[in-house]
């Protein structure tokens, strides 16, 4: 595991993040960049070049059966061109977050 951040980003013709860590600057080569990085995301400034005027989103603590693994939803049936996910937290209570 590497701990670093991303400074830069580019998806020209393979999609790239360029990241510092503590002792070396990285170009890391992906097929998908996943920004979950927030509501002010800087993944997403660096590809859309604009910020939105406004975002609300959801963030709940819900009750839910024992469960072991992690819930996305991706796609506009739920959160139109965004998505929701729902982590495992402890003692039967699960981490929802939505955007609209």
């Amino acid at each position: 595991m590497i701990e670093a951040k991303a400074y830069d980003i580019s998806v020209d013709k393979i999609p790239t993040v360029f990241a510092k860590s503590v002792d070396k600057t990285m170009a890391i080569e992906c097929r998908y960049i996943i920004a979950s990085d927030g509501v002010n995301s800087t993944i997403r400034k660096k590809l859309l070049k604009q910020t939105p005027s406004r975002v609300l989103t959801y963030y709940a603590d819900i009750p839910q059966k024992e469960t072991k693994s992690c819930q996305f939803w991706f796609g506009d049936d739920i959160s139109p061109k965004h998505y929701s996910w729902i982590f495992p937290h402890f003692q039967g209570i699960a981490n929802m977050y939505l955007k609209l």
